[in-house]
C-alpha cells in the first residue's frame, strides 16, 4: 500500500466517524477538496446512492433480517457488550442508551488515536469492529437502521479507496454524475473446489487426530489467498466483503492492472495446488464489472445480474480447469507408484512412519489446535505448513505476539478480547476433549457406545445472497451494504457463535464454514445439538432461513471418508424432502424439522422415556415386541393392530394384578398413546424412531 492509499484509509475512517461524533474531525480539517469529494462519493456509494442527509437516530441496531424475504419484521439487536459477545433480540424499535453510544465511541477514539499509521491499519479495523458492530449507521432519514456503523464505515472506506484507484489509473476526475454510469468497480470472487474431499481424504481408522487440522489448514489457505490478492492490489481487509468455506467476495477497481493481478494470483495458487496436491484442489477466480448506478437502491435486475454473471464465470472456470500446458505437465509426471501414506493413501516422499509429508505436518500441527489462538504466515519453511509457494503457516505463542517476536502476517483465531493488530479469523473449533480420538466420544456408562456425525447447511443461500432483500417494497432494501451485513451476520453464526451452542456437549466440530457444518460426537449430544442449532438458526435469522441436516451412526473406528459420505447421503435425503428437514440414521427417518422436534424428539420420546423408566426388566422385552409389531404393520400385515391391542390388553391385565394405582394409570395412558400412534404410517414410523432412540439411551452393550 502506497503512502497515498494508507492516508486515504484513515481519512475515510475519520471522515465517516465524524458523522456520529465531532471528536473524529481531526483529519477532516486537512482534507484537500478533491479528496473530500472522493470520501463523500464513497460514503454515498455505501448508502446505495440514496439521500445524502445524515440521520442521528436514537434507536439501536435493527436486525438485518427485518427486510429479508417476503415478510417484513421488526426486531432490534441488543448486545451484551462489544463484538464477539452474546446477543439477543427484542421486538420493535428499542431506544439506544445514549451513554452506551458515547462510551463505545469514546473508547474507539482512544484506540484509534494511537494507531494511525500504515502498520496499524488492521488494528484500526479491529477496533472499529469491537466498538461499532452494534451501533447503527448514520444513514438517511426514513431508512431502516439495519446496517451497523462497523460495516457502513468499512464499506465506505472500500468504496473510497476503490474509486480513488480507478480515478488515478484512468486519469479521470471525481465527477459523480459521470462515474455513476461507468463500470468503475469490480466484484471479485474466488471459490476453492475439492475442499470437502480433501478434508475427508483420510481413509485409515484412528487417524482422526489430524482431521480438524485439515479443515483449519484449508481455511487458512483461503484467508491467505484473499490477503495475497488484497496486498498485491494495494488494499486492506476493508475491501473483503465476505470470506468463508473456501469462498470470498472482494471489492476492487476495474482497471487493467487489477485484472492482471487477479489472473496472476489465480495462476500462482493453482500451480501451488498442482505441485502440492495434484488435482485434488483447484481455485477459480472471477470478476464482474459494474457501475455505481447498478447498485443503486431498487435496481434489482442490475444487482442480480452482477452476482449471476459472476457465478456463471466461476462455473465456466471449473468446467475448464486446466490449460493444455497444465495437462501436458500432469501427463509427463505420470502415475506415482510405491508405498502409500497410511493416512491419506497418497504416494509422496513417505517418512519412516509411513506418512506423507503433509500428513506428518498436519499430525504435529493438530495437538491442542483448539487451544491455539495466534498464527503467523511467513517465509520460514521449518515446521510450517505451506499455504502458497514460499509461504508457511506456524503457530505462535501469545507472549511472542505481545513482544512482537515474529515476522510475517499475524492472524488471531476467535480473539475479540485482545487487539494486537492481528487479522481476525473465526473458526468453529469447539471440542469437548483435548484428545483428538473418537473413542472418547463413544465412551458412556450406559447406552449405545457409538458416535454420530452431523452434516448440515443453510437452504437456498445462493439465492439469499443474490436476491434475499429484493422481495419487499419494490427491492429498495437490495443494497450492497445489506449484503455485507448479511454475510458478516452469517459468518458470526457459523464460524463463531457455533462454539457457544456446542459448549457443554460431548462434541468435536470438524468444519464450520460460511453456511455448513460437519461435526462428530456422542450420538445423543449430536442429536441434541442438531435440534438446538436449528432453533438458534431460526432465532438468528428471524425465521427467514432454514437448515437441512443428516445424522448417521458409526463405530469410533470407521474411516472418515465413509463417515462423511454416508452422512452426506442422509443430508441429501433431507434436502430432497423439500429442505428444512432432518434425516436421522436412515433415509426412512426423514422429517420436516418441526415434525421431528415436536412429534418425535420432544413428543413421543419423552412419553416413552417417562413410561419405561418406571418399568423393571420386563420393559426391554416389551419395547422389542412393540418394535416387531410396528415393523409388521409397515410390511402391510393387516391384523397387526389387533395383535397390538391383544398384547397391550394382556400386559394391562398383569399390571392390574399389581394393585399399584400409579402403575395402572401409567400403563393405561401409554396404551392409549400406542393405539393412537398406530393410526397412520407416519405416526407409526415416528413411534419406531422414538422407541429406537430410547433403546439406544439404555441398552447395556455396544
Amino acid at each position: 500500500m502506497d503512502d497515498k492509499s494508507y492516508k486515504l484509509f484513515y481519512q475515510s475512517l475519520f471522515y465517516n466517524l465524524n458523522l456520529v461524533s465531532p471528536e473524529f474531525s481531526k483529519l477532516k480539517e486537512n482534507l484537500a477538496e478533491k479528496d473530500e469529494a472522493i470520501l463523500e462519493y464513497g460514503r454515498w456509494l455505501a448508502s446505495s446512492l440514496t439521500d445524502k442527509k445524515v440521520n442521528m437516530n436514537t434507536y439501536g441496531l435493527a436486525d438485518i433480517f427485518n427486510n429479508f424475504g417476503t415478510a417484513q419484521t421488526s426486531r432490534t439487536i441488543i448486545q451484551d457488550a462489544v463484538a464477539g459477545t452474546k446477543v439477543h433480540f427484542e421486538d420493535g424499535q428499542v431506544e439506544l442508551d445514549k451513554s452506551v453510544r458515547e462510551k463505545l465511541l469514546r473508547e474507539l477514539y482512544e484506540k484509534l488515536d494511537i494507531t494511525t499509521n500504515e502498520a496499524n491499519i488492521t488494528q484500526a479495523l479491529n477496533a472499529l469492529q469491537d466498538q461499532c458492530s452494534f451501533l447503527p449507521a448514520p444513514i438517511s432519514e426514513n431508512e431502516s437502521l439495519d446496517i451497523s456503523l462497523y460495516e457502513y464505515v468499512k464499506l465506505s472506506i472500500a468504496f473510497s479507496q476503490t474509486i480513488e484507484r480507478y480515478l488515478q489509473e484512468t486519469g479521470t476526475e471525481c465527477d459523480a454524475d459521470k462515474l455513476n454510469a461507468v463500470d468503475a468497480l469490480l466484484l471479485v470472487s474466488f471459490d476453492i473446489s475439492g475442499i470437502q474431499s480433501f478434508i475427508y481424504k483420510i481413509t485409515t481408522k484412528g487417524a482422526y487426530k489430524q482431521l480438524r487440522s485439515r479443515s483449519f489448514y484449508l481455511d487458512m489457505i483461503s484467508e491467505w489467498m484473499a490477503d495475497t490478492l488484497l496486498d498485491r492490489c494495494g488494499f486492506t481487509r476493508a475491501n473483503l466483503i465476505y470470506s468463508g468455506g473456501g469462498h470470498a467476495y472482494l471489492l476492487l477497481p476495474n482497471t487493467s492492472e487489477i485484472l492482471n493481478q487477479i489472473k496472476q494470483v489465480e495462476k500462482e495458487f493453482n500451480e501451488f495446488f498442482l505441485n502440492r496436491f495434484g488435482i485434488d484442489l483447484y481455485v477459480a477466480f472471477g470478476a464482474e464489472a459494474f457501475s455505481p448506478s447498478d447498485i443503486k437502491r431498487g435496481n434489482i435486475k442490475e444487482y442480480r445480474h452482477i452476482y449471476r454473471n459472476l457465478s456463471r464465470k466461476l462455473s465456466d472456470k471449473k468446467l475448464r480447469r486446466y490449460s493444455a500446458a497444465d495437462i501436458a505437465k500432469l501427463n509427463r509426471a505420470g502415475k506415482r507408484t510405491g508405498r502409500e501414506c497410511r493416512v491419506c493413501h497418497s504416494v509422496d516422499n513417505l517418512t519412516d512412519e509411513g506418512l506423507c509429508q503433509l500428513c506428518l505436518q498436519l499430525e504435529h500441527f493438530s495437538n491442542n489446535i483448539q487451544k491455539d489462538d495466534y498464527f503467523v504466515i511467513d517465509q520460514e519453511p521449518l515446521n510450517g505448513l505451506a499455504v502458497s509457494e514460499g509461504h508457511y503457516l506456524h503457530k505462535i505463542t501469545r507472549d511472542d505476539v505481545i513482544k512482537k517476536n515474529y515476522t510475517g502476517t499475524l492472524y488471531a483465531k476467535n480473539q475479540f478480547e485482545e487487539n494486537h493488530g492481528a487479522i481476525r479469523i473465526m473458526a468453529g473449533d469447539y471440542a469437548a476433549s483435548d484428545r483428538n480420538e473418537l473413542s472418547f466420544y463413544a465412551e458412556r456408562p450406559k447406552g449405545l457406545r457409538k458416535i454420530a456425525a452431523l452434516r448440515c447447511d443453510a437452504d437456498n443461500l445462493g439465492y439469499a445472497f443474490m436476491a434475499g432483500f429484493s422481495e419487499q417494497d419494490g427491492g429498495v432494501y437490495n443494497t450492497f451494504a445489506r449484503s455485507a451485513e448479511f454475510s458478516h451476520n452469517l459468518s458470526m453464526f457459523f464460524k463463531y457463535h457455533i462454539n457457544q451452542f456446542a459448549n457443554g456437549k460431548k462434541l468435536m466440530v470438524i468444519y464450520s464454514g460460511g453456511d455448513d457444518v460437519f461435526l462428530l460426537g456422542a450420538w445423543d449430544d449430536v442429536l441434541a445439538f442438531a435440534v438446538e442449532l436449528r432453533e438458534k438458526f431460526r432465532e438468528w435469522t428471524n425465521d427467514k432461513l432454514t437448515l437441512s441436516s443428516g445424522i448417521a451412526l458409526f463405530d469410533a473406528t470407521t474411516p472418515i471418508n465413509i463417515v462423511a459420505r454416508e452422512t452426506g447421503d442422509l443430508e441429501d435425503s433431507a434436502k430432497d424432502n423439500d429442505k428444512d428437514s432432518i434425516c436421522v440414521f436412515d433415509e426412512r427417518y426423514t422429517y420436516k424439522y418441526d415434525e421431528f422436534i415436536n412429534n418425535v424428539y420432544r413428543g413421543k420420546l419423552p412419553i416413552i422415556r417417562n413410561f419405561f423408566d418406571t418399568q423393571d426388566e420386563r420393559g426391554n422385552s416389551f419395547i422389542y415386541k412393540l418394535l416387531d409389531l410396528i415393523r409388521e404393520r409397515q410390511r402391510g400385515n393387516k391384523i397387526t393392530f389387533a395383535r397390538l391391542v391383544y398384547y397391550l390388553a394382556r400386559l394391562e391385565d398383569l399390571t392390574d394384578r399389581s394393585n399399584d394405582p400409579e402403575s395402572k394409570m401409567a400403563f393405561a395412558e401409554f396404551k392409549r398413546h400406542m393405539k393412537d400412534w398406530f393410526d397412520s404410517d407416519s405416526e407409526t414410523l415416528a413411534a419406531e424412531l422414538a422407541l429406537i432412540l430410547y433403546v439406544y439411551e439404555n441398552r447395556k452393550d455396544s
